[in-house]
């Protein structure tokens, strides 16, 4: 009895261990290495752009770029790109540049809070409430 006891506690500390670094484990801000540092712009696919801060009702502050279309910008609609995991936006460029042409919309472009220049921590939470705040963002400039 003593023995299922122990291996009880054991699973119980392996799963509250776990779940203590789950964002570590899910979130990876820092791949590759440069991610932190270096982020390519929409001018390496002759995109015209601004660089936005958006910042998030926690204070986080988030980088991106609006890429737009040249003309009657304000007439187009703007997606949304959320980069997925890993990396930051300029390693998501390509990816832009062919929605930018093909389908003839402005696109907003932004890190996550705790990847490419934005602050911050990441976490779940994290990732929904800069979710609604590039929301918020595109329809009170549209």
């Amino acid at each position: 009895m003593q023995s299922i006891n122990s291996f009880f506690t054991n699973a119980q500390q392996q799963i509250t261990s776990l779940y203590g670094f789950q964002d570590a484990l899910l979130f990876q801000p820092n791949e590759p290495d440069t991610s932190r540092t270096i982020v390519q712009t929409p001018d390496v696919f002759h995109m015209p752009y601004e660089t936005i801060t958006i910042e998030t009702p926690d204070n986080e502050k988030l980088h991106g770029f609006l890429i737009k279309q040249p003309s009657r910008t304000s007439e187009r609609e703007t997606l949304v790109f959320f980069h997925g995991n890993a990396g930051n936006i300029g390693h998501r460029l390509q990816n832009a540049h062919l929605l930018y042409r093909t389908c003839n919309i402005n696109i907003l472009l932004f890190d996550y809070r705790g990847y490419g220049k934005s602050t911050g921590m990441p976490s779940e939470s994290g990732l929904y409430t800069d979710a609604l705040a590039v929301y918020d963002y595109v329809r009170k400039r549209n």
